[in-house]
């Protein structure tokens, strides 16, 4: 059977509030779903030693389209350019 698609932070909001059997089993597969991220993970720390090879390009795949990983690494984006200013290094440039 294949895995659901990750669920969103929104989701897993309007999920908590209905509670109900079909949304706890969709629940369950997506802990299923992040054990198995997880065990994807530990491969590739035991594998860094030869690099990672095909085991880290199937988890950088998977990590770029995680919700959670997605949304962080815009909330880092969005931080950096509203803090960002000119500093002496650009000047005269």
């Amino acid at each position: 059977m294949p895995l659901s698609p990750p669920l969103a932070l929104e989701q897993l909001h309007e999920i908590a509030k209905r509670r109900d059997l079909a949304d706890i089993m969709r629940l369950l597969w997506e802990i299923k779903r992040l054990q198995i991220l997880m065990l994807r993970v530990d491969q590739v720390q035991q594998g860094m030693v030869g690099g990672g090879g095909i085991i880290w390009d199937v988890l950088r795949r998977d990590l770029d389209c995680e919700p959670c990983v997605v949304d962080e690494r815009e909330k880092k984006r969005k931080a950096w350019a509203d803090n960002y200013e000119p500093g002496e290094d650009d000047e005269g440039e």
